[in-house]
């Protein structure tokens, strides 16, 4: 993404002895910021923060390296952060000043856009490899769950607690995590030095707060990833 010309660069590295890499450079809205690719590269999701919109690039009827084609969808709010399903078809769009998610779905054609409230200010998000649960971090330590299921509104639950992740302070990403299967879901807690695992299989998230053993007297829980089954989580300290 190069947020100052408001393109994404599109490295390809071709198979086979002396096979050139290309690099497709896309125009995509104002001020680009987070970026999510589908499992087999074919379709990325780029928030335009500067625009209130999304591009859609999508490789999928473009065949081999052709140039791919680009789709706007406006939402507003200052969309910021995005996390796209492994099929492509769905993805969750964090708008800050509104205090919202935007829903994509996008199987060609024209996409259609769901809004679902969360609290102030998002700021980061995951979601299952379906696309029917994500994981949202928001302004001040709070932590919502979305459900999506076919044939029915989106709903977000807010999880019990506070949990005051580095994304507070540095506005990057990487301190949120859900499993593949959309079973379970991992926060690091910078301020108490702990990580929260929260069940999503309940109707009211469960959480289990895990404080780290080792000595984090001059460091704290950072960046986490999960196994796709959420048995084992992964935190940089």
């Amino acid at each position: 993404v190069n947020a100052s010309s408001g393109t994404v660069s599109i490295v390809q590295k071709l198979f086979g002895v002396g096979a050139a890499t290309t690099v497709t450079n896309v125009t995509v809205g104002n001020a680009p910021n987070g970026i999510a690719v589908s499992s087999d590269g074919t379709r990325a999701y780029v928030a335009n923060s500067g625009s209130g919109t999304v591009s859609i690039i999508d490789y999928s009827y473009a065949g081999g390296t052709a140039t791919p084609s680009v789709r706007t969808v406006t939402l507003g709010g200052q969309p910021t952060k995005v996390a796209v399903s492994a099929d492509g078809t769905r993805a969750y769009v964090t708008n800050a000043t509104t205090g919202t998610v935007s829903l994509i779905s996008y199987s060609g054609g024209t996409p259609t856009v769901e809004t679902i409230n969360v609290g102030s200010g998002p700021r980061e998000v995951a979601v299952s490899a379906d696309g029917r649960r994500a994981l949202v971090y928001g302004a001040g330590g709070s932590v919502y769950v979305i459900k999506s299921n076919p044939g029915a509104a989106a709903t977000s639950v807010r999880v019990p607690g506070s949990y005051y992740s580095y994304t507070d302070y540095s506005y990057t990403d990487g301190f949120i995590a859900l499993s593949a299967d959309g079973s379970r879901g991992y926060v690091t807690d910078h301020s108490s030095k702990l990580v929260a695992i929260i069940d999503l299989t309940t109707p009211t998230p469960g959480v289990w707060s895990v404080y780290l053993t080792e000595d984090l007297s001059n460091d704290y829980p950072h960046s986490v990833a999960t196994t796709a089954n959420g048995a084992r989580g992964f935190v940089v300290t």
